[in-house]
């Protein structure tokens, strides 16, 4: 899988992660998270994080870190298959 696809499938992985936590909303929220991620130009091995921070930050603290948690492991495993 080329750099491209491999990054379109871990945004699907943490996207449906969160939906799973909040619902339906969750498409709302994930577009905001992306305007946010398009308006500060994240790049680079941060912007997974700073996304993943940023979709955080519409949970209850008690899932918070659950969700950071989840989606860092997600991340891990998908920079050892590179």
């Amino acid at each position: 899988m080329d750099a491209k696809n491999r990054n379109k499938h871990i945004l699907r992985s943490i996207n449906a992660m969160f939906i799973d936590q909040v619902g339906p909303i969750g498409d709302a929220l994930i577009n905001d998270a992306v305007r946010e991620w398009k308006a500060k130009q994240w790049r680079g091995q941060t912007a997974f994080r700073n996304y993943i921070k940023t979709l955080a930050s519409n949970l209850d603290n008690s899932n918070q870190q659950k969700f950071i948690t989840e989606a860092g492991q997600l991340l891990l495993e998908a920079e050892r298959t590179v």
